[in-house]
């Protein structure tokens, strides 16, 4: 039997080996600034002083809630640290306070000798120096960006006139706000055309004439950057510059971002970029949490013993709502990249590398965005470790994440983790136990108990979820409905009720486990919810 202590020590070792290698979203860009000459050593006294003040970060509330702004020292003399944080005007306090938080994090792993460096994130601007960094305009380093997209050479003239009137009069705004504030965002109609989004941000230390002068810079550089292109970004430390054809930025700090952000602003690499979507982000695939949940579970399990029913956590705290929201969440997604970019996620969309956020916002995880697959790409032999598999089928496809998303489906509504799921007769997971109940007309049996309800229209809505789960888990390719059909089927429920529903056809073979499936809900796992 496994004891305590040894789970404890265990849990101890973990933490002190990879204290730093939980992974956090990747910079847009960073820079080290300092030469060799006048990097510190790792147990110096300003590596300690500048763990002090990032470690602040984390720990720190008024500053960063407030205003967006953050700014500190701390040391003396040779060894004084000065970080500034700055938040995108826009972006909601408790994503402001994960931006900096992650950037304080990575940047000083990224540049672990160095004295001076800077990070930005798409909500968020992190940079420490050795010499005060506190109303100084630096312009240095920068770094731009811009849109795949070109602008039609039939209104390019006309397009880039009504970005320069724009950002003119957001540099006016943003310059004169308040010592604590200077941002603006804005957008303009172009005649025949589509509408303009722009934003501009100075560090708030800045002086009037500072700000202006600095976006003013930032400014002229856009014909050099992104002469011709739908979008661009040109950040400095100082200053922010940026404008696109759809609203990337929130029209107020309190409400929710867009539900939709066509091709991102990118430098050199494909049109895929983390951030850019309220649904589909980068998030960190490893946690602490994680890790202790996993080994505390062998000790748990060791004293209590393998009870399939065993719930330790509350499942009821997931309610169909928010089940409801994720699996939208997840299908809109997903239709994204198929429609949008031409890409596949093949055995990479599983709930293991789906995270939530504060509001049940799905998210793709970076371990699921790497194994993107352009079908243009994807060599005539490739196989998938999911649903091809399973199927003996030799191509990846759309089809393949169809199918991928049925099983996903099929765990949030019944609460089950398919290859841990009770052997009910023949069934030897969550996917075969679903079709015997479907065949057998009881696939409401399958719903989770915990969610279950004394209004039938929405115990039936949770049915519906289950034969479009089925649908989407053809044993024939041909068979399963697109993502854009599988959305159509989420909406139609409350048009056309469940008889709008096309019932599945035939039972897929059956192949025991197909996938281990876990959820990440801030810091905690769905998996550990759900009966093992």
């Amino acid at each position: 039997m496994v004891s305590l202590t040894l789970v404890l020590l265990l849990v101890a070792a973990i933490l002190r080996i990879f204290s730093q290698a939980v992974a956090q979203p990747a910079f847009l860009y960073h820079s080290c600034l300092d030469d060799d000459r006048d990097n510190y050593i790792s147990n110096s006294t300003y590596k300690a002083n500048l763990n002090h003040l990032l470690h602040s970060i984390s720990n720190t509330s008024t500053e960063i809630i407030s205003n967006g702004f953050y700014n500190s020292s701390y040391g003396q003399n040779i060894n004084e640290v000065h970080a500034i944080g700055l938040c995108r005007g826009d972006v909601q306090l408790d994503v402001c306070r994960g931006c900096l938080y992650n950037a304080s994090y990575l940047l000083p792993e990224l540049c672990s000798d160095h004295k001076e460096a800077i990070g930005w994130y798409d909500h968020c601007m992190l940079r420490y120096s050795n010499r005060s960094i506190l109303g100084v305009v630096e312009t240095s380093p920068n770094f731009t960006m811009w849109d795949v997209n070109n602008v039609s050479s039939n209104y390019a003239d006309q397009f880039f006139e009504a970005v320069r009137r724009l950002l003119k009069g957001l540099r006016s705004q943003a310059a004169a706000q308040y010592s604590l504030r200077k941002f603006a965002s804005g957008n303009a109609a172009v005649s025949n055309f589509k509408t303009i989004y722009a934003l501009v941000q100075c560090t708030p230390d800045l002086s009037e004439q500072e700000c202006n002068d600095c976006l003013l810079g930032a400014s002229e550089g856009i014909p050099r950057c992104c002469d011709g292109k739908e979008g661009g970004r040109i950040a400095r430390p100082s200053c922010d510059v940026r404008f696109e054809v759809y609203p990337f930025y929130n029209s107020t700090t309190n409400s929710p971002p867009p539900a939709h952000s066509p091709t991102p602003t990118d430098p050199h690499r494909s049109p895929i970029r983390k951030g850019n979507y309220n649904f589909i982000v980068v998030l960190a695939s490893i946690t602490f949490l994680g890790l202790i949940s996993s080994i505390a579970g062998i000790y748990i399990r060791a004293k209590r013993g393998r009870n399939k029913n065993e719930n330790p956590l509350k499942l009821a705290t997931l309610n169909w709502e928010m089940r409801y929201k994720i699996i939208e969440g997840i299908a809109q997604g997903v239709l994204y990249l198929h429609e949008k970019y031409n890409l596949c996620l093949n055995h990479g969309l599983k709930a293991s590398n789906i995270f939530l956020d504060e509001e049940m916002n799905p998210m793709i995880s970076d371990f699921c965005l790497k194994s993107l697959h352009s079908l243009d790409q994807i060599p005539k032999n490739t196989r998938t470790n999911g649903a091809q598999d399973v199927m003996h089928m030799p191509l990846i496809s759309m089809k393949s994440d169809v199918f991928n998303f049925g099983v996903l489906v099929l765990e949030i509504v019944c609460g089950q983790k398919n290859n841990c799921f009770p052997n009910e007769g023949n069934a030897d997971n969550l996917l075969s136990c679903a079709w015997k109940n479907y065949t057998e007309g009881t696939a409401s049996k399958m719903i989770d108990p915990t969610i279950l309800s004394n209004c039938l229209i929405f115990d039936e809505k949770k049915t519906y979820c289950i034969l479009t789960a089925l649908r989407c888990a053809e044993a024939n390719e041909a068979d399963r409905p697109t993502m854009a059909s599988v959305v159509a089927r989420l909406n139609g429920f409350d048009n056309h009720g469940i008889n709008s529903i096309e019932m599945p056809l035939f039972e897929p073979i059956n192949r025991g486990s197909v996938y281990t499936i876990s959820m990440a809900i801030k810091r905690h796992r769905l998996e550990d919810s759900l009966p093992t």
